[in-house]
């Protein structure tokens, strides 16, 4: 699992690649204008000549260096209207497209919204996923940490609870990715037992006499219920 980690300033740190937002209108987003004029006047040049505007779902990425401290910096449009479910979608691709990176830092945090944060972490660690089990070769994403350049402490708390839906939806995608052969009720069992575990949670397990005890009818296989017969035409 990624982690989500606090970082310096921008001026101060540093890592494989940087992710900055921009806005319509080639408008610079929190962290965007240092970074432009940190690496210099062709940037902006060079965006101008991809065509890239700052729409939703855009994404630009350009060589850094020395003077900006990161190998690539990456450049996301979020569109007009930033939103928690526009700020998801654009971590979204940011995590898809720097997954073969180890350390990522990002600004993406300090979008004016609520709970901007959550949705970073979330949408960033969500969009890496990947169910490469049974692939002969997979190719897993390398990200290790996602650094949010100069949190505070309320940033990192919905950071870590992005991050802990994120590794819920993980395990929910696991689980529904596997075939049947390899989930039967034994290893769900398993699988609730160590989250049980894990967070300190009461559970109860119910075994075939169990269920029969409480009626429950799935014991058995699924039964048809008998249906009152019908009095009208039949059907054709």
């Amino acid at each position: 699992m990624i982690e989500v980690v606090a970082g310096d300033t921008l001026d101060a740190a540093s890592g494989d690649v940087l992710v900055v937002p921009v806005l319509s209108g080639l408008t610079w987003g929190p962290g965007a204008a240092w970074a432009v004029a940190a690496l210099g006047d062709w940037v902006e040049d060079y965006l101008v000549a991809q065509e890239f505007t700052g729409k939703a779902g855009q994404m630009a990425t350009v060589r850094g260096g020395d003077v900006v401290g990161f190998g690539r910096v990456v450049f996301i449009g979020l569109g007009d209207e930033v939103d928690a479910e526009a700020l998801r979608r654009a971590a979204g691709t940011a995590g898809r497209a720097v997954s073969r990176y180890v350390a990522v830092v990002t600004t993406l945090h300090d979008i004016e919204i609520e709970d901007a944060a959550e949705c970073v972490a979330f949408g960033f660690i969500a969009g890496q996923y990947r169910f490469d089990k049974y692939l002969s070769e997979p190719k897993p994403a390398k990200t290790e940490t996602l650094e949010l350049a100069g949190a505070d402490a309320v940033a990192m708390a919905g950071a870590e609870r992005g991050s802990i839906v994120a590794a819920g939806v993980s395990l929910a995608r696991d689980l529904i990715n596997e075939p049947a052969a390899a989930k039967p009720p034994t290893h769900l069992t398993a699988v609730a037992e160590e989250i049980a575990a894990n967070t300190g949670l009461d559970i109860t397990v119910y075994d075939e006499a169990a269920c029969v005890e409480e009626r429950l009818r799935s014991v058995g296989g699924c039964r048809r219920r008998r249906q009152p017969p019908s009095h009208g035409c039949p059907a054709p």
